[in-house]
């Protein structure tokens, strides 16, 4: 059977709240230098379920979660003289757990994203991608994203 890509729904927390924190914990492994709060999780994705200013987008085969992909748009100062009248797409979190990968749920839940953002009229999107994870970077190159900047960290020592 192929997979689907469809909205969220509630009824799929018990499934999604593991996927993303396996997520999370992946992006741990690739130098992200914040501390998950795992325990938010649920609380997290239950308001993108119901929000209606974000995406968050499954890809299911056989009642099995493979995937998702999380995306909003974001106002940006007028000061920036940006494409799509002040506001810009964001995938926030785009996630294919491993035993599915190379199947082409990566590109279609991108794919859905980007229709979503196109259909709210935002004519631009960006995401940050960890320097340590190029495979990723590869991804949205490959889709045509092109590096803007770079994110910088420091700890403060309060």
């Amino acid at each position: 059977m192929a997979y689907t890509i469809r909205f969220a729904a509630e009824a799929d927390l018990p499934a999604l709240v593991p996927l993303f924190s396996a997520y999370l914990n992946a992006l741990g492994e690739m130098g992200l230098r914040y501390t998950p709060r795992h325990e938010a999780v649920g609380e997290l994705l239950e308001s993108r379920v119901k929000s209606r200013r974000t995406l968050l987008a499954v890809a299911e085969e056989e009642g099995v979660l493979l995937g998702f992909v999380c995306a909003g748009t974001r106002r940006v100062g007028g000061e920036y003289l940006c494409e799509g009248q002040g506001a810009v797409g964001y995938v926030d979190d785009l996630y294919v757990r491993r035993s599915a990968r190379g199947r082409g749920i990566a590109s279609a839940l991108a794919d859905r994203a980007e229709a979503w953002m196109a259909e709210s009229g935002v004519e631009a999107v960006e995401l940050h991608v960890l320097l340590e994870n190029p495979t990723a970077a590869a991804f949205w190159r490959s889709r045509g994203m092109e590096p803007m900047s770079a994110l910088c960290y420091k700890k403060l020592n309060i």
